[in-house]
């Protein structure tokens, strides 16, 4: 398979996402290093400081779900522009909060809540991009690019709010200043920006690019249900509620865990040496786990799209295996953390460096546990790195938005959980190593969270591909039909061409030349597909007997020219389009209703074996149905223009009665297909999932035994099997009403 590689568009798309990450990472962690500063700017009490952030969180992780369900509906170029235009409100007032008492405190929290809110579009976008610009065998390596960049951003969030504060007047609020302006730049980018189609990296879905057409699916509230039905979806919502608890423990305490000048582990240093390098010492003894885990992303991310190529389950089981072997290693790695005491000999000359040095060859245990902290962050980021990929994999692609969504709220109140019971937890366990060993349990449930989902994910992608390429297929059929009305309608020209010879040469030359142009492009369309030949010889025999026409007409139009009599010639060219361009007769219209008709009889043939198809066939009788409405108000006969001859009245009343009949026999048909896909739905508040259904449908063809009956005997209840014979009498009932109407 060729290495993917992407246009300069998705390059430009890809750069877009890039920069929506970077921002709301980094203005999600602007605040923190600013702490003491905000705290002294507003006059208030330490124990309130966290609400700012926590009201971030919440505000982004409760949005996100309103603007998921946008993403997969809308144009994706508006939410973005929504969002930005709305965290930009909440950074600006921000940075123009003046007052230094309460007031500004509230004016903070309120800007905050903006911020998060507008933020909250990132998350859902930024999944739904990148599954539309990546194929599958490659998604886990470019989502595992996308959280590195999402660790580095973070880190360059609070890089700003150090180094930029200092800078102005304003102080820690000049930072906000700056997102602000950038915000900006990104509104107007967008306008210029053109966001990848929906599923346009799907392999099913390449019919439809190959004939330039669009994936047209747009999420419903019913889809919302599908999405939370999904058992990989939901492992994952659950799995990311308790992986992130350990994660967020050692992001936010691992440093402390050495720095805490009470129970820390370098407070065995001189209070000298401890004042002036424990907080860069405990920075760089950290930073082991951040090289690992960033390692980790990289190396599990490749090696996840690898393994996917070999089976599709093995994303999910490397996420798995990884996750429980962190566990060990992330505990090894706490009681292998060194602990400084009072006979730590300190260098001569003391800095970081050397004080580092110094821990290393006094505690030789700091190796183990340089390796230990490594190799387990290494580990804990493959779900990280695979995760993303997974939920483009089963999901839709305009459910993706919204599945992203629901997992950042799960992981937002894990995170916000963690954090609120913290302190709970430290003065439970009295020590920062206890805490983070018990929070690193938490990842064994997550790990075999995992492993119940391999066994699903295969079904749930093989779901998706399913519905796919039958939505591939049913646009196809679309498409057909639309090319066969244009070439009717094009058939129709080369007609009022002919009628038009005596009238308006200038009339006639366009309807001949925009029938020549029809049938040249149909041809070309026709081409891309092996399926679509007849089509395609349909066209090129029509087009070379237009060009012929063509041909003729330019002789006649130089002989008028030359003054000569043409109306021999005019009556020669109408008697040829009238012999050798038979219109689309009414006969094959009513034909074609027959045929809807028929379709409706072989939907109540399969009903009760099969209704899935009944269904099927239903959606397609009233695509027939439609395209008979169309085919018969074309031949609809200008009463205005000429009084009608006898023969033309009939011709008339009867196309007026196959247009009355297709619309009544299409309106109860839409009836009868959203009856009986109602009752179907209900069948599963009586214990009967779409899963089930469709292998007790199998067993009902593999046996020639209605599926009603398998169904039945299926059922322990009495009153789910009374229920469900009430349920097929319904849906026979419903076909001998829909047999009334008619």
């Amino acid at each position: 398979m060729a290495k993917f590689s992407m246009t300069k568009k998705e390059w430009f798309s890809f750069i877009i996402v890039i920069i929506l990450q970077f921002i709301a990472m980094a203005t999600a962690n602007l605040l923190i290093p600013q702490y003491g500063s905000i705290i002294q700017y507003f006059g208030i009490d330490k124990s309130v400081i966290g609400f700012a952030d926590s009201i971030f969180i919440l505000s982004s992780a409760v949005m996100s779900i309103i603007w998921g369900y946008y993403t997969d509906r809308l144009d994706r170029n508006r939410v973005v522009m929504m969002g930005a235009f709305l965290w930009s409100i909440g950074t600006t007032l921000t940075a123009f909060d003046t007052f230094q008492d309460i007031r500004g405190f509230r004016m903070l929290l309120i800007a905050r809540a903006l911020t998060g809110a507008g933020m909250g579009s990132v998350i859902p976008i930024v999944l739904s991009i990148v599954g539309d610009l990546i194929p599958a065998e490659e998604r886990s390596s470019w989502f595992g690019t996308m959280a590195i960049l999402s660790s580095i951003s973070s880190g360059a969030g609070q890089g700003m709010a150090s180094f930029l504060a200092p800078l102005t007047d304003i102080g820690w609020r000049f930072p906000f200043l700056v997102i602000s302006a950038i915000s900006i730049v990104i509104i107007i980018m967008m306008f210029f920006v053109k966001i990848p189609e929906r599923g346009s990296h799907e392999e099913e879905l390449e019919a439809l690019q190959d004939l330039e057409m669009d994936y047209m699916y747009q999420l419903t509230t019913k889809d919302i249900f599908s999405i939370l039905k999904k058992k990989t979806n939901v492992i994952i919502f659950l799995q990311g509620f308790l992986a992130i608890i350990p994660g967020t423990l050692v992001v936010y305490f691992l440093t402390t865990l050495f720095s805490d000048p009470d129970i820390g582990l370098l407070n065995g240093l001189p209070p000298a040496v401890y004042n002036e390098y424990a907080i860069q010492v405990a920075t760089i003894m950290a930073a082991f786990v951040g090289i690992g885990y960033l390692v980790g992303n990289s190396v599990l991310a490749g090696l996840g799209d690898s393994l996917f190529k070999k089976n599709k389950r093995n994303r999910v089981l490397l996420s798995a295996i990884s996750l429980l072997l962190s566990v060990p290693l992330c505990i090894l790695f706490v009681v292998f953390a060194p602990k400084i005491t009072e006979s730590f000999v300190v260098p001569e000359n003391p800095n970081t460096l050397s004080i580092v040095i110094a821990i290393f060859t006094q505690y030789p245990r700091t190796i183990m546990y340089v390796i230990f902290a490594f190799v387990g962050s290494f580990f804990s980021a493959a779900p990280i790195a695979n995760r993303g990929a997974v939920m483009v994999d089963v999901n839709l692609p305009e459910h993706r938005g919204t599945t992203n969504s629901f997992f950042n709220l799960s992981e937002q109140l894990g995170k916000g959980f963690t954090l609120a019971l913290s302190y709970v937890m430290l003065t439970l366990f009295g020590t920062y190593s206890a805490m983070i060993i018990f929070a690193a349990l938490f990842w064994f449930p997550a790990g075999i969270m995992w492993l119940y989902a391999s066994k699903h994910v295969v079904r749930d992608m093989n779901e998706k591909s399913m519905i796919l390429k039958e939505r591939t297929q049913l646009s196809f059929l679309d498409y057909i039909f639309e090319l066969e009305m244009i070439m009717d309608k094009a058939i129709q020209l080369i007609h009022d061409f002919a009628k038009n010879l005596e009238k308006d040469y200038d009339l006639a030359s366009e309807k001949l030349n925009k029938a020549v142009k029809i049938f040249s492009s149909i041809e070309a369309r026709a081409k891309k597909q092996v399926e679509m030949g007849d089509l395609e010889n349909s066209a090129h025999l029509k087009l070379i007997k237009a060009l012929m026409l063509k041909t003729d007409f330019k002789n006649l139009l130089k002989r008028d020219k030359d003054g000569k009599n043409v109306s021999s010639e005019i009556e020669q060219l109408q008697y040829k389009v009238d012999e050798q361009w038979e219109r689309s007769d009414l006969g094959k219209v009513e034909i074609l209703f027959d045929s809807g008709v028929l379709k409706v009889i072989s939907a109540r043939l399969n009903r009760r074996y099969d209704p899935f198809m009944t269904i099927k066939q239903l959606e397609r009788s009233i695509k027939i149905f439609d395209r008979v409405i169309i085919l018969a108000e074309e031949r609809l006969l200008d009463e205005e223009a000429k009084r009608l001859s006898p023969d033309e009245t009939d011709f008339q009343n009867r196309v007026k009665e196959l247009i009355k009949k297709a619309q009544e026999t299409k309106k109860n048909t839409q009836y009868l297909l959203e009856r009986i896909e109602d009752i179907i739905e209900h069948l599963e508040k009586y214990g009967v999932p779409k899963q089930d259904l469709e292998k007790i449908i199998d067993l009902s063809a593999e046996y020639k035994v209605p599926y009603p009956e398998i169904l039945i005997e299926s059922l322990d209840k009495r009153k789910s099997r009374k229920t469900i014979e009430k349920t097929v009498k319904e849906i026979d009932d419903i076909f001998d009403a829909y047999d009334k109407m008619k």
